[in-house]
């Protein structure tokens, strides 16, 4: 997440800190980006993932498309151990704003141009990100 902000690029993710990609973007993953871009899970581009007999399978919507709708929003560890997870990302609309100091609500809205305000959710959001 830290290398895509870098390079002013984003993707969906959760808010808590303390719950990992994996467990969030196959449980369906609602976050702070999520009426802009859809649900995380609604970003997933492919998965590998191992199956009960220990194959590894690529899964996308070429390849092992029933699996590939299926475990979107499925929760985790129901059809497989998933190993690896490729995501959409999207030019960073917000980035420009931020870095000319431009505060935004909930609502979208700019509520101040000079100081950061760590108490507005999706400023903070982004300072800790």
């Amino acid at each position: 997440i830290n290398t895509l902000g870098k390079y002013s690029f984003i993707t969906p993710t959760g808010q808590a800190s303390c719950v990992g990609i994996g467990g969030l973007s196959l449980a369906g993953g609602k976050g702070p980006l999520s009426r802009l871009y859809g649900m995380v899970c609604d970003n997933i581009v492919s998965v590998k993932l191992v199956n009960y007999k220990g194959e590894i399978l690529s899964v996308n919507k070429k390849e092992n498309s029933d699996l590939y709708w299926a475990i979107k929003g499925s929760g985790t560890c129901n059809y497989g151990l998933v190993t690896e997870i490729k995501l959409k990302i999207y030019k960073d609309i917000y980035s420009d704003n931020f870095k000319n100091n431009e505060l935004w609500n909930w609502y979208g809205s700019i509520v101040g141009t000079s100081t950061y305000d760590s108490n507005i959710p999706f400023t903070s959001y982004l300072l800790n990100w």
